[in-house]
């Protein structure tokens, strides 16, 4: 399988521009910052498993599937477990962690912000997260 790479600064609270370019396909993202892909802790499956980073590797667990929900907002599927992620609920410190997809649920909704070519901030939707 063909990976895309999509450079992301992930500023991890969590994480498209100005015009209405539209992601289509399959991406790992990577964080600038250190060179790492985001990825679902030990490829799990299980509801509440976190994102962590880890060295490139061509893993379907390291890909994410971008899914619209407007000019500059996803839901991003990933395509070794079929799930997305979303804040952790409960916790002072927000940490991310893997839950089933919920079409239209804010709360797995990231907008894309442009930071350079091939390069965006990504924000949990309506926050600065």
């Amino acid at each position: 399988m063909k990976i895309k790479l999509l450079i992301i600064a992930l500023v991890f609270s969590i994480f498209q521009t100005a015009s209405a370019q539209k992601f289509k396909g399959n991406f790992a993202i990577k964080n600038v910052q250190n060179g790492m892909l985001l990825r679902i802790k030990d490829a799990s499956n299980k509801n509440g498993t976190p994102l962590v980073a880890y060295d490139p590797q061509n893993w379907k667990c390291m890909t994410w599937n971008f899914i619209s929900a407007d000019s500059n907002t996803y839901q991003l599927k990933n395509l070794f477990t079929g799930k997305t992620f979303q804040p952790k609920q409960g916790e002072e410190i927000k940490l991310l962690e893997e839950q089933p997809i919920i079409l239209g649920n804010d709360k797995q909704q990231y907008t894309f912000e442009a930071a350079g070519k091939d390069i965006y901030f990504i924000k949990l939707k309506g926050t600065s997260l």
